[in-house]
């Protein structure tokens, strides 16, 4: 089986963004505790979640963030990394995406990261967390002022659909 690439996980998320569009710009105008937001369950298919999932780095390969805000590790240099974790993160930068997503919140101008200054990837474990917070990240050159947008993507295998905690109110 050929490995996944940027392109192809891109077209994946493009295709199920544009299947569910007006469902996620309606549920980005229905702010909860005034926070926009919306949840897409399923963005990849299983199999390729498990991969992704299965190529993730160990923690000892991770830098520990731990403060007030947060308790996770993190990593960023994605040549450290398999392939597969590159391509997946970088598909989310992909033009086509990140155009769609500012269409679906309704911002004109989205922009990538494609330095990673203000993402990369996060492991939590048992106990760990990340606070909510505002995101007022701005690229390590200051051009483009705050950012606008923050995506998050999160593989869970074998639990409750992220969507119906988040709309539940329910984060246990």
């Amino acid at each position: 089986m050929k490995p996944l690439g940027r392109k192809e996980i891109a077209l994946r998320v493009i295709e199920k963004l544009k299947e569910l569009k007006g469902h996620l710009s309606q549920d980005f105008k229905n702010k909860r505790k005034n926070i926009p937001f919306f949840v897409v369950d399923d963005l990849l298919p299983a199999n390729w979640c498990t991969e992704i999932n299965e190529a993730f780095p160990d923690t000892s390969k991770m830098v520990l963030k731990k403060s007030i805000r947060e308790h996770k590790f993190v990593g960023v240099q994605m040549d450290e990394y398999e392939q597969l974790i590159e391509e997946v993160t970088y598909a989310f930068q992909d033009k086509r995406v990140v155009d769609l997503i500012g269409e679906i919140c309704g911002i004109d101008k989205c922009y990538a990261d494609a330095s990673l200054y203000a993402g990369g990837i996060s492991t939590m474990i048992e106990n760990q967390f990340l606070k909510p917070h505002l995101d007022n990240s701005h690229d390590q050159n200051e051009k483009n002022g705050v950012c606008l947008i923050c995506f998050i993507t999160l593989l869970q295998i074998g639990r409750r659909p992220l969507a119906e905690i988040l709309r539940s109110g329910q984060m246990a």
